[in-house]
């Protein structure tokens, strides 16, 4: 799947009851962790977003960058490869020698979302969010 797909997904999934213009005053057509960062949806933060995330089990997920370029395919994997310490170690899978700034792992069923921010060394994030049935 490819990375524009997914974040419009993401946005018609998670984000569903959101209006357009507070998705934009939030700027999440720039970062989509702005949705947490901002307190717009109620998610786990910091050490508590790893420790959920470490205890999902899935069969597949997407782990993907953000990035400007909307053709970026999203890897698929399974929940037996990696835990929170793992997702930043990224730079052999997409093929990139630097480390993407900000990364996504979201199970197939879009049931859940969890992120990663070049920002972490500031308080945002990470995070974790699972959809509210």
């Amino acid at each position: 799947m490819k990375y524009g797909e997914l974040k419009k997904k993401i946005r018609e999934t998670f984000f569903e009851n959101i209006s357009d213009k507070q998705l934009s005053d939030i700027y999440i057509y720039q970062y989509i962790w702005h949705a947490f960062s901002y307190e717009t949806i109620d998610c786990l933060k910091e050490d508590k977003a790893n420790i959920e995330f470490d205890r999902q089990t899935y069969k597949h997920a997407w782990i993907f960058y953000e990035d400007d370029d909307f053709d970026t395919e999203a890897l698929e994997i399974d929940s037996t490869e990696w835990k929170a310490k793992d997702v930043f170690d990224l730079s052999r899978q997409f093929g990139k020698k630097r480390l993407p700034k900000d990364i996504y792992v979201v199970d197939c069923d879009f049931k859940w979302i969890y992120a990663r921010t070049h920002e972490e060394d500031y308080g945002l994030g990470p995070y974790f969010y699972r959809k509210k049935r």
